[in-house]
């Protein structure tokens, strides 16, 4: 006769293994990659512009859309959109003993028709962001235009008819 118990004690204890196995499962993808696509909303006039953003976490590697080798291509949104110059900003922060690095490339995006229009998804070292769907309505009739001005001058005072 074949003794079962020693086999029967095994399977007793396979949902706690199963548990710790899920939880150490967990706590290695909790640092993993991490690859964002956002907007600042998702409907806007013709004259408004929206701030759109792309976000790299837990990852050597550092967005650049300008320079030598960029590693995002925003002309990919020059057919409906007027693009800014895009700011880079890369950090590692230290916290209770665990590092974490984020890579973030901010541009503001001018429509230049109306519609409905979809950001496309982007790609980076193998991690893609979902596409955005925007919605670009007609000017306001009531609003007067705006002006959208970017200047590096750091002044201050202003000068007559300045």
């Amino acid at each position: 006769m074949v003794n079962l118990m020693p086999r029967l004690q095994f399977f007793k204890h396979r949902p706690l293994i199963g548990l710790i196995l899920c939880l150490l499962l967990s706590a290695a993808t909790a640092h993993a990659a991490q690859l964002t696509a956002s907007v600042d909303r998702n409907e806007l006039s013709l004259d408004e512009h929206i701030l759109f953003t792309l976000e790299l976490i837990n990852s050597d590697t550092r967005l650049r859309a300008e320079g030598v080798n960029p590693n995002v291509d925003l002309s990919l949104l020059s057919a409906n959109f007027s693009l800014s110059r895009p700011t880079a900003d890369n950090r590692y922060n230290i916290y209770q003993g665990r590092g974490r690095s984020s890579s973030t490339i901010t541009v503001t995006l001018f429509p230049r028709r109306t519609g409905r229009f979809t950001i496309p998804s982007f790609e980076v070292d193998g991690l893609h962001t979902k596409p955005i769907t925007l919605q670009i309505n007609p000017r306001s009739t009531n609003a007067p235009p705006e002006i959208f001005v970017r200047s590096g001058a750091n002044k201050m005072s202003v000068w007559i008819n300045e």
